[in-house]
């Protein structure tokens, strides 16, 4: 995998994995809850194996988490490692207001993003059609939206171990992947989580219907053109295997 670099632009920081050359498409990632740019290094490396004139973006959630010592020993998260989210994380409840108003209105994040979005294209003189967007877990129900609500379909959008929230809006239709595991204890079902972070959003998460078969369905209700993939034993993290499926999926749509 190439070298990145950290830059900030539009309001958010981000890691750049630039093409080998000049770049022919941007791929724009969004991490999970918890994470931060760098921890979907292994999906970045799988990613840029079929992209290669691709330029890669993996952005940092805009809020910083507050984990305390006791949480940070307990999951052998280092003391010095920034974990991020893209929604105030206070308590269950309080995601469930945040999810609530990703619902019923239009929260300024998903246009700030797509802000960003146009102008990384324009700094490299490229189009919608040279754009693809994709995001992990609760960075998959942020890049959904944010891709739905362009003005100007992408080339495609991958949702990977996530799920899209109720009253989704649709502006444009891009070829759409779903790729989620049955043993995905968040959006698919099975046992409570162990982990503090996970088993809080899969609580809230369940609270307001962010199922894999109900975003199928928001999604096919829509007409969103839509490839449903389900890995058997595969939990919330994607496997090898199913990261090698979405960039053949990406290369495709990319051309």
């Amino acid at each position: 995998m190439s070298e990145h670099q950290k830059l900030t632009g539009n309001g958010f920081d981000y890691l750049l994995f630039p093409s080998e050359g000049t770049a022919k498409s941007l791929i724009v990632l969004f991490h999970g809850n918890g994470a931060n740019a760098i921890n979907i290094k292994r999906w970045i490396g799988i990613l840029r194996a079929e992209n290669k004139d691709a330029d890669i973006i993996s952005i940092e959630g805009p809020v910083l988490m507050d984990i305390s010592a006791k949480v940070r020993e307990k999951y052998n998260i280092p003391p010095d490692e920034t974990l991020r989210s893209w929604f105030q994380m206070e308590s269950i409840w309080g995601l469930i207001k945040h999810l609530s108003a990703y619902v019923f209105n239009r929260v300024a994040l998903f246009r700030n993003l797509n802000g960003f979005i146009d102008a990384r294209l324009a700094e490299r003189s490229l189009q919608d059609d040279r754009l693809l967007i994709a995001g992990l877990s609760l960075g998959g129900i942020v890049a959904g939206h944010t891709a739905l609500a362009r003005s100007k379909a992408c080339a495609g959008l991958v949702l990977s171990a996530t799920a899209v929230l109720p009253g989704l809006r649709v502006k444009t239709k891009p070829q759409t992947l779903v790729v989620i595991g049955t043993e995905d204890t968040i959006f698919y079902g099975g046992k409570t989580p162990k982990n503090f972070l996970v088993r809080q959003f899969a609580r809230a998460a369940s609270r307001v219907g962010l199922t894999h078969a109900a975003t199928v369905k928001r999604l096919q209700k829509r007409s969103v053109p839509l490839e449903a993939r389900v890995y058997a034993d595969m939990p919330h993290l994607p496997s090898d295997e199913a990261y090698a499926y979405t960039a053949r999926f990406m290369a495709q749509r990319l051309g």
